[in-house]
């Protein structure tokens, strides 16, 4: 139901008094329009004329949905303080994650060397492993992040950003290729585990 149409005012027409304010209003406006100078989209005409005769509005368009998801980026893209807040709370969210088979395979070798670890971590790029103090693992997948040798394109420039802001914050990050861990290739580990 739109913002502002009650229940009861469903299906009720406009008193002609209220006509008249209208008419005042939008001949004061100059457009034509009473509804502080704006004209209404299509969508909401719809939506305006649905209500009335009591019926559900229709589903977003996808054109009102790009719209709508166009000013949201661009509202954050503009306000630094909204682009922190949404950094902070990307940052922060809790997934319902599954560990990947090489990001259990990596989770064994540690168990087996008796290295506590916790998984996706809640600070910068999320690393699949992290070992306290500082040391974060990601168990990158070749074809997700685009492996070179697999033939599947260049290194993703989120994962070489990710890298580099968490090494500016004293972080050692090792990145482990899918094939690597397949082939049992443990050697980025080797001072972890010995």
């Amino acid at each position: 139901m739109p913002k502002g149409i009650y229940k009861h005012k469903i299906g009720r027409k406009h008193s002609e008094e209220t006509k008249k304010k209208m008419s005042i209003i939008a001949k004061i406006n100059g457009n034509g329009f009473w509804n502080k100078g704006r004209p209404l989209s299509e969508y909401n005409k719809i939506n305006i004329g649905l209500a009335n005769k009591g019926k559900k509005k229709p589903p977003f368009t996808i054109e009102h949905k790009e719209k709508l998801r166009m000013a949201l980026i661009k509202s954050y893209a503009t306000n630094p303080e909204r682009k922190e807040k949404l950094r902070r709370a990307m940052i922060k969210r809790v997934l319902p994650n599954k560990n990947t088979s090489i990001e259990l395979k990596i989770q064994d070798l540690l168990r087996e060397n008796n290295i506590y670890f916790e998984t996706n971590y809640p600070i910068l790029g999320r690393p699949d492993i992290f070992i306290k103090p500082n040391i974060c693992i990601f168990a990158d997948g070749c074809y997700w992040h685009k492996c070179r040798e697999c033939g599947f394109g260049e290194n993703s420039h989120r994962d070489k950003w990710v890298t580099e802001e968490l090494q500016k914050q004293n972080y050692i990050v090792i990145r482990i290729w899918e094939h690597e861990i397949r082939s049992n290739l443990f050697n980025k580990l080797d001072h972890i585990t010995k």
